[in-house]
């Protein structure tokens, strides 16, 4: 209801009186840190980053979150920050989503190189060349995912599949790894490695035990929402290796 406000400075105030009744409201959170951006301020925005860096603590999946706190991250300068929260955005989206192609444009940009090369094709060289001798071997989860029988029915008709690994003490909720894809016919098999983490200093292979989820959402959003259809299962990572797993999505959240 705040958004309607259209005064910035009473918009501000309005956040912090309902951030004063609930201090992990990550909404009030977010929609605070936008009304500080609005203002224009450069301590206006430190502020603003330092909301949103909160609310990810609190919700690491928001998107809208990820997002702004990578737009401020610019404009202060923050490159390798922005970046970051660029970079983990792109996993939430399909690369087929137009916006990926800009979030690379603005990576590219960031990171000095104006050939506007995708990751991808960035990617490539080092992909076909062969590992340095005593290089450490990858850490890879093949995961066999398939779908209880008693949830056939239940399977929207559009959806996507998150396959993801999570430290199995609940030290730290932040995924080490995430796949994020359109569904598609299962059973499938998704591979999870240090190719697909998130942030750059917090990857599969430094996880001894780990807690696999493969979750079916409606949305986007990888965030557990009411209706989601989910496995998981509990397994020790040997670093370097290879392995595979199979997940039963087995249950609806309620």
């Amino acid at each position: 209801m705040f958004a309607a406000v259209n005064n910035v400075d009473s918009a501000a105030e309005a956040y912090t009186r309902a951030l004063d009744l609930e201090p992990d409201n990550t909404g009030a959170l977010v929609s605070y840190s936008q009304a500080l951006m609005r203002m224009g301020h450069e301590q206006g925005i430190m502020q603003a980053k330092k909301l949103l860096q909160r609310s990810l603590t609190i919700e690491p999946y928001n998107t809208h979150a990820i997002e702004m706190l990578a737009l401020v991250a610019t404009q202060l300068g923050d490159k390798d920050l922005a970046i970051n929260n660029w970079q983990t955005l792109q996993t939430f989206i399909p690369q087929t989503d137009p916006s990926y192609a800009g979030i690379t444009q603005r990576i590219a940009s960031l990171k000095g190189d104006v050939s506007g090369k995708s990751i991808e094709d960035q990617a490539q060289g080092q992909i076909k060349t062969d590992p340095a001798p005593g290089a450490e071997k990858a850490t890879v989860i093949a995961i066999h995912v398939e779908l209880d029988a008693a949830l056939k029915n239940k399977l929207p008709a559009a959806a996507f599949l998150f396959v993801f690994a999570q430290d199995a003490s609940g030290a730290v909720r932040f995924p080490a790894a995430v796949v994020k894809t359109p569904l598609a016919e299962l059973p499938i098999t998704i591979e999870l490695s240090d190719a697909n983490a998130m942030m750059p200093t917090y990857k599969l292979s430094q996880l001894s035990e780990a807690r696999l989820v493969a979750r079916i959402s409606v949305d986007e959003n990888v965030v557990q929402a009411t209706g989601d259809l989910q496995g998981e299962l509990l397994v020790t990572i040997q670093t370097g290796t290879r392995s595979e797993q199979n997940i039963s999505i087995n249950k609806e959240i309620l």
